[in-house]
């Protein structure tokens, strides 16, 4: 059912209409894809330091490197709710980083009670190490900013812009490597964004070569 999209409830109804015997409860499938999500995160992460390493290689240079950076959104138009962004080194054409940027998370719609007073403090002091909701504006920012896990969402806009910050802010700490020259479409503001954040200090330029295939 993971791979259509499907949870645990379209997984009952299936086994109903089959004749099946009831699948596991949802504790259980809760613990399954918490382990499927923890391994699939440790080998992504090593295949990107691989990726990285490679990259670097191929560069030649000491620890600067060219990237290509795209953003997408998990439904067309300008209401999606998740959206990933993604690094790929220009030479190696494999993933350096990704960043999964969200405004909904299925856990904080466990609680159905009302949204003030101490029980629900205390289901958000438990909830908010677990929380999947990273973003909190429109799906048209999901590659500029950082926000708190606490705001509202805002209107739905372009999908062109928030988590490609947090992949430049922690190259050098992730992989040692600074990617100053940036492949990027034209009609992006994502550019505009890293710039003006200075992730390697104002000496430092992000300098962008502009994607043939928008130009």
């Amino acid at each position: 059912m993971r791979y259509i999209g499907q949870g645990l409830s379209s997984l009952e109804t299936f086994c109903s209409l089959m004749c099946l015997p009831n699948p596991v409860s949802q504790k259980a499938y809760d613990r399954i894809n918490s382990k499927i999500a923890d391994i699939s995160e440790a080998l992504a992460n090593a295949s990107m330091k691989k990726a990285a390493a490679e990259e670097k290689n191929i560069d030649g240079t000491v620890n600067s490197v060219v990237v290509n950076g795209d953003g997408t959104w998990k439904t067309r138009g300008h209401t999606s709710l998740i959206g990933v962004c993604a690094l790929i080194g220009a030479d190696c054409g494999k993933v350096l980083d990704m960043e999964v940027m969200s405004s909904y998370c299925k856990g904080c719609d466990s609680d159905k009670g009302s949204k003030l007073g101490p029980k629900y403090s205390a289901f958000l002091a438990k909830h908010h190490i677990f929380c999947r909701k990273n973003h909190s504006r429109s799906a048209g920012k999901m590659e500029h900013h950082i926000f708190c896990r606490k705001n509202h969402s805002r209107s739905a806009g372009k999908m062109e812009v928030c988590g490609m910050q947090k992949t430049f802010l922690r190259s050098e700490q992730k992989h040692g490597l600074k990617y100053q020259r940036y492949i990027g479409d034209g009609d992006s503001k994502t550019f505009l964004s890293i710039a003006e954040k200075e992730p390697y200090g104002d000496s430092v330029p992000i300098v962008k070569i502009e994607c043939g295939g928008h130009v």
